[in-house]
């Protein structure tokens, strides 16, 4: 539709559809996307799609028109290459609750070995619980002899506080 007046010829454009998550929110910082774009084949191989629907939806990552958009692609790859792309241009509080999704469908290791850094948000309060998560396959491992299990260390517990009093020696 073209307006006239004055001489000059306007066309009405429409209005951009602002996603609810974006509205003040900052997008996905360059780090995060950095990741998604290094770790893309590494994530496309990994990432199990058939359950992380329901999370995705709950999240409010993802709407019902942009999981049929994304359903439209024929291979699991194609849909896990545009489900990257769509969090791409998310913020980085969908990025942390893609990561939350993905641990809720049993993927977390895709969080820790794959994501890794990028998915810890420094503004996290539950620092102490994302340390547990990373560390938590330490416990597996056996630190003391087997003639005096008494003198076992958890490995995890060691790390976590290690980890935790480096950082508060950092900050003061």
């Amino acid at each position: 539709m073209a307006l006239k007046g004055a001489g000059v010829t306007c066309k009405a454009v429409p209005p951009k559809r602002i996603l609810p998550s974006q509205g003040k929110m900052a997008l996905l910082s360059e780090q995060r996307k950095q990741i998604l774009t290094e770790k893309r084949v590494e994530l496309v191989e990994s990432i199990e799609l058939d359950g992380l629907w329901p999370h995705l939806r709950s999240h409010k990552i993802v709407t019902e028109e942009d999981e049929a958009r994304i359903k439209f692609n024929r291979t699991s790859y194609e849909q896990i290459g545009k489900l990257l792309d769509h969090l791409a241009k998310r913020t980085d509080r969908d990025f942390e609750a893609f990561c939350e999704c993905l641990e809720a469908d049993n993927q977390g290791h895709i969080v820790t070995e794959i994501l890794g850094e990028g998915a810890l948000s420094p503004s996290n309060k539950d620092v102490r619980g994302q340390l547990v998560r990373r560390y938590s396959r330490l416990r597996n491992i056996s630190t003391a002899p087997e003639w005096a299990p008494e003198f076992a260390l958890d490995s995890a517990e060691f790390y976590i506080s290690l980890h935790l009093q480096k950082d508060e020696t950092a900050s003061n």
